[in-house]
């Protein structure tokens, strides 16, 4: 007997994450970072990449989803200072001004809306925000 296949649940922007990691690992980003990993990672080979969605905004009309904005950390995570804002400047490259579709969401747009940086654990990063429009493709 064939076991059922589990019903495929429609995805929001609470799925941001997913379509943010999949154009990072469609550009130059993925050749200088070890992994791109999602919310955290305690045992990683430097450089690397972590994202997380830090907030949200439900955006309705009449009671209808349409786009939602959704915050996005990336944090890049280097030994070196100038190896980690090289490697955010092509984060940026990536994702400022960009928008992509998945087979479940569109990104309309991603905007980088603040940065900083910091020493912690023994490494440097770089903490830029990307604020997304999110738009579900579940028709």
């Amino acid at each position: 007997m064939d076991a059922a296949k589990p019903a495929t649940l429609p995805k929001s922007s609470l799925s941001a994450g997913e379509i943010l990691c999949e154009v990072l690992m469609n550009s130059p980003v993925a050749g200088k970072v070890n992994d791109i990993y999602p919310v955290v990672q305690d045992f990683a080979t430097l450089p690397y990449i972590v994202y997380r969605r830090s907030g949200f905004e439900d955006t309705r009309q009449k009671g209808i989803l349409h786009n939602d904005s959704v915050n996005m950390e990336v944090l890049c995570i280097s030994q070196h200072y100038g190896e980690g804002v090289a490697i955010a400047e092509l984060v940026r490259e990536a994702l400022d001004g960009v928008s992509a579709r998945s087979e479940s969401l569109e990104m309309r747009s991603c905007v980088l809306t603040d940065a900083d940086e910091d020493w912690t654990d023994d490494a440097y990063v770089q903490r830029l925000v990307f604020t997304l429009r999110i738009t579900p493709n579940n028709k």
